[in-house]
């Protein structure tokens, strides 16, 4: 067989160096894969200094992103690359590496073998409430959610790959210490060639656990969870292939968050103003470095040809609102910026914001992919407007001093191009100037597949981190961030509140009150968007 030894490390430089030495030792034909989540004590570059030599692969990813999403990730790393057999276990030494020829021994007869501490010939050194916490777990995956077995947390297992397939490791749900025994109920409920062998497990011998009290509460949950789904099984719906990799980290390595949700290609659902908040694509999050985003989702020509067709007369009529959030954005950025040079807007829409820049002493050009929406802002204003995708449209050589883009990189197609295509027409020390959705906002985590903001045309939902990241990868450094305020009229919010469900709004917006209501401005700021301000290096 071909064999994939994995193990993911955080903090592990005091050890690693002596486990994969033993484990090179106990299973010298097998290959050896590394997750390290950015250790900061340089964990990943010790292995890395190893790996030029031998046949260990090291993926370092850029944020903390826990135990589970690196095991679900493993498990996609080895059918990806065609193995036969993957082991996991822990790079502490709590796992012994000389017992892992006794786990892949037992594979012939069986799908999914486990090292057990609570078998006959077993044992653990734990003592106290960390013995009491163990078994009690184990005792509880057994009676609510039917396990067979007496070990079901322990991460030191066998697997056939043939296995893994089939169980579709994209919907495990679990991050954290849980995922443990997500897995092994899954299985299960897909195996009856499951198989305990004794381990001796001892503490670790570098370190600290890292298990914290809000991995144990997490844990909790998400048993009380599976035990409900056991008892009410509903039908799974298949998971959509992915059609490209991350922009970020670029890998193929994801997990499902929500299934594709009546998903709409009609430009009507890509209006600035659309009400297609009961519609989005397969949502995913990248085990790689976390990044949430639609995929399948469509290339850069496609977009441009849906933006295209787009016409919204609703914006016109509700742009007293945007005025208003424009000159308050202004007030944002302006101790960032130089009033003078020349301006690029991308999505620049009907031109309103150009009309504002320019009022402040800005020499402006726009782009903009909307047919409509770009003759509307030459016809208005008269500014230069480029029509079409930004990456394809502006002419290479054309510097700005300063470039805009409000609430547009949910919607490109590659952000990491986009940005770089942004830098390279920015002048050195010039500044962009930006927002876009917060993912890691509590409101949207709050609402979950609820967030009004899942919809068809927002291909990404990015945390800061990832911002960050995408600025780095360009050249580009962050130097402000604030939260972002839309500022809408009342009227224009009933249509809203309408499209959402909420009963009798879209009849109180046809009576006076509804004409009232447009002359009442309202701000929103939930924290879910944000602005940025960057400065090219």
């Amino acid at each position: 067989m071909r064999v994939l030894i994995f193990t993911a490390t955080y903090n592990e430089a005091d050890g690693i160096t002596e486990f994969l030495s033993k484990v090179t030792a106990a299973v010298p034909d097998a290959d050896i894969l590394v997750v390290d989540d950015n250790s900061p004590d340089g964990t990943a570059e010790l292995v890395l200094q190893l790996s030029t030599e031998s046949n260990i692969t090291v993926i370092q990813r850029p944020f903390k992103l826990g135990v589970g999403s690196a095991h679900q990730l493993a498990y996609q790393y080895a059918i990806q690359n065609q193995y036969d057999a993957l082991v996991t276990m822990d790079a502490d030494f709590s796992h012994a590496p000389e017992e892992i020829p006794a786990l892949l021994s037992e594979l012939s007869d069986n799908d999914f073998v486990i090292g057990s501490r609570f078998i006959e010939g077993g044992s653990c050194s734990y003592t106290g409430i960390r013995s009491w916490i163990s078994k009690t777990a184990n005792l509880c995956i057994q009676r609510f959610l039917g396990v067979p077995l007496h070990e079901a947390t322990t991460s030191f297992r066998a697997f056939r790959i043939e296995l893994l397939k089939e169980i579709s490791t994209h919907t495990l749900k679990s991050d954290g210490y849980s995922f443990f025994f997500e897995i092994v109920f899954r299985i299960c409920q897909s195996t009856t060639r499951v198989k305990e062998v004794p381990i001796q497990f001892v503490d670790r011998r570098y370190g600290h656990t890292k298990i914290s009290s809000k991995e144990i509460l997490q844990a909790i949950v998400r048993l009380s969870l599976l035990s409900l789904k056991l008892r009410r099984p509903r039908p799974q719906k298949p998971t959509l292939p992915l059609n490209s990799d991350c922009p970020l980290c670029n890998t193929r390595y994801w997990k499902l968050l929500y299934h594709a949700r009546t998903p709409e290609s009609a430009s009507d659902a890509y209006r600035c103003t659309t009400v297609s908040h009961d519609s989005h694509g397969q949502i995913i999050k990248c085990l790689g470095c976390g990044l949430v985003a639609q995929n399948p989702r469509e290339d850069l020509d496609e977009l441009n040809d849906l933006y295209d067709k787009v016409e919204d007369e609703t914006y016109a009529e509700h742009e007293s609102g945007r005025a208003k959030t424009f000159e308050r954005n202004w007030k944002t950025i302006r101790p960032n910026i130089a009033v003078t040079g020349k301006l690029l807007d991308i999505g620049c829409y009907t031109g309103l914001w150009l009309s504002i820049a320019e009022s402040h002493g800005f020499e402006v050009e726009g782009v903009e992919p909307s047919a409509w929406a770009a003759k509307k802002a030459h016809e208005r204003y008269g500014y230069p407007i480029y029509h079409g995708a930004f990456e394809k449209v502006v002419p290479k050589g054309n510097l700005y001093k300063t470039i805009t883009s409000w609430d547009v990189l949910e919607h490109v197609a590659n952000p990491q191009d986009f940005l770089n295509h942004v830098s390279e027409h920015l002048r050195p020390g010039g500044v962009l100037a930006f927002s876009t959705l917060d993912y890691g906002n509590w409101y949207a985590r709050l609402l979950g597949e609820k967030w009004p903001w899942l919809i068809d045309m927002h291909l990404y939902y990015f945390e800061q981190r990832h911002i960050e990241l995408f600025l780095q990868n360009s050249g580009l450094q962050l130097i402000q961030t604030a939260r972002y305020r839309h500022i809408i009229d009342g009227q224009y919010l009933m249509g809203k509140l309408s499209a959402l469900g909420v009963p009798l709004v879209d009849k109180v917006a046809d009576t006076a009150i509804g004409e009232i209501a447009k002359s009442i401005y309202i701000p929103f700021a939930f924290g879910d968007i944000k602005l940025f301000v960057a400065t090219k290096k």
